[in-house]
């Protein structure tokens, strides 16, 4: 029987594939702003903000390799009516 390689599994690897959410419909730009530097300090691949906040975390993660997800009134309908 062939042998098959031996993957290795790290926890940077894992990052690489992750998505970390801030929905909560108080979040501020601010808060936005900090969970997008982590994110970027530590590898994670995706932001999933409230579509109001979509801008903040690109201009904030422009360069990067973290991922901007707009959530578009989820759960809380937390969305601009114009």
């Amino acid at each position: 029987m062939k042998k098959r390689p031996e993957t290795k599994t790290t926890v940077k690897k894992i990052k690489q594939n992750l998505d970390v959410a801030l929905l909560k419909p108080t979040a501020t730009g601010a808060e936005i702003g900090a969970l997008a530097d982590t994110l970027r300090e530590e590898g994670f691949r995706y932001i999933c903000v409230n579509s109001v906040h979509t801008a903040t975390a690109a201009g904030r993660l422009k360069g990067s390799s973290v991922g901007v997800v707009a959530c578009v009134g989820f759960p809380f309908g937390a969305v601009r009516t114009s």
